[in-house]
């Protein structure tokens, strides 16, 4: 454990619940993975850590090695853990098993078979005539293959379903989402949101369709047009379900 340093007081939040810790500034990621372990039963194997943007991610262990002043997180810094717990990971353990089960195999193949016939959103005409008024002048600097985290400030330059101007800000150190267009502005909490997910747009795939579902049917997808391609990974990251 790191020592020495000025302590810095933060607040992790990890299903729901805050839990305050201090630490001297020097602790390592990697240390404060191991203690929020203790804390919350997330092994420190498989969680993610958000602060304005990727904190760390189990596929990135060259980010432990800073320490909380090389990630320029001060006083009172908010950091969203996300991640399954111990006894949510046994029970997936679980449920894998039943998956490699024939029986289970078999009821997957047919659903699958559906699946494979359902239309994709770029082909569905609500989406269509949204995608066929162009990209907008003012669209966001967009690439792929790209997974870069989530800038700190909004991502203008997109549109909504009623071809309304919209910006989106992912404020992970708040836990939570800002959508704004020109008539209203949403604070959506990041724990509310049960999915986001994302479909290239056909000849622009350094673009996406992004759908995020603000409640528990799909009536509730709320869909922004020209979201750029390298943030959506981090987007969808932000929640249990992103895919």
């Amino acid at each position: 454990m790191a020592e020495g340093g000025d302590d810095v007081q933060l607040k992790l939040v990890y299903a729901k619940t805050t839990y305050p810790l201090s630490k001297p500034s020097c602790t390592t990621i990697k240390d404060l993975k191991t203690e929020i372990e203790e804390l919350t039963g997330c092994p420190a194997t498989t969680m993610k850590l958000m602060y304005k943007g990727l904190l760390s991610a189990p596929n990135k262990p060259e980010l432990d090695d800073r320490t909380l002043a090389d990630a320029n997180i001060t006083k009172k810094a908010k950091i969203l853990v996300v991640g399954a717990s111990k006894d949510d990971l046994q029970s997936m353990a679980a449920v894998d098993t039943l998956a490699k089960s024939g029986v289970f195999k078999a009821e997957a193949a047919a659903t699958a078979g559906a699946s494979a016939s359902k239309t994709k959103w770029s082909e569905e005409t609500k989406h269509k005539k949204i995608i066929a008024k162009g990209k907008p002048e003012d669209a966001p600097f967009a690439y792929r293959p790209g997974s870069d985290p989530l800038p700190p400030a909004a991502i203008g330059g997109m549109v909504n379903h009623l071809h309304q101007k919209v910006r989106i800000h992912f404020k992970m150190a708040e836990n939570m989402v800002v959508i704004s267009t020109k008539e209203r502005t949403s604070k959506v909490d990041l724990g509310k949101i049960h999915k986001i997910q994302s479909e290239a747009i056909p000849f622009h795939e350094e673009y996406h369709i992004l759908g995020i579902q603000l409640g528990t049917t799909a009536a509730s997808m709320y869909y922004v047009y020209w979201f750029p391609a390298q943030y959506v990974s981090a987007a969808k990251g932000c929640i249990f379900g992103g895919r």
